[in-house]
């Protein structure tokens, strides 16, 4: 992507492709997605004795398409920005040296959290799946920093029904829907009961 979007700039050509990076990541995210939620998800049958071949990844792959789908969004929606900052603080006819973007941050710290994040919520989704469809009835949260943020800490042990959302709105750790806040280097677990 940085190669392409640098040698367009400096061409004078639209350097900005979303559909084509958006496309690319998703492929990207879901593959890991899926990988990482069927493992969670079997890991967690295995714990509680049950035979892991009764989760399906297959019965999830249109849901984890959606959210690899919406993580793309924003990340390459952060890139583009990023690279349209550079491109505005460039003196007049000079070419933007955009390489910043994506060797250091995007490569980098912005490639770490992401990665964390997404890990997150996959292994919350993959367990929290295997209880729905081998019929658990319920799900507990676990705090595991050893320096949490107050909200989760006060969570901690905190059990809802397989369906309901936990008391700060989330279905999992790292789930969707949640502001940025709440989501983002959490490192909570989520255990199912039969």
């Amino acid at each position: 992507q940085g190669k392409t979007v640098a040698s367009r700039i400096g061409a004078g050509r639209d350097w900005w492709d979303k559909d084509r990076w958006d496309e690319e990541l998703t492929d990207t995210l879901l593959a890991q997605a899926a990988y990482t939620s069927a493992e969670a998800a079997k890991r967690a049958l295995r714990a509680r004795g049950l035979d892991p071949a009764d989760y399906s990844v297959e019965r999830t792959l249109a849901f984890l398409r959606e959210a690899s789908s919406r993580s793309a969004e924003r990340i390459n929606d952060t890139t583009r920005q990023q690279v349209e900052s550079v491109i505005d603080s460039a003196d007049d006819g000079e070419t933007p040296d955009v390489s910043g973007v994506f060797d250091g941050d995007a490569a980098g710290s912005r490639a770490a959290a992401a990665a964390f994040t997404l890990a997150g919520f996959a292994a919350g989704f993959g367990t929290v799946e295997s209880g729905r469809q081998t019929g658990a009835a319920t799900k507990t949260w676990n705090t595991t920093s050893s320096n949490p943020r107050p909200s989760h800490a006060a969570m901690d042990g905190e059990t809802v029904g397989i369906d309901e959302a936990f008391s700060n709105g989330l279905l999992f750790p790292g789930g969707a829907g949640a502001d940025a806040d709440e989501v983002a280097g959490c490192s909570c677990s989520v255990t199912v009961s039969w």
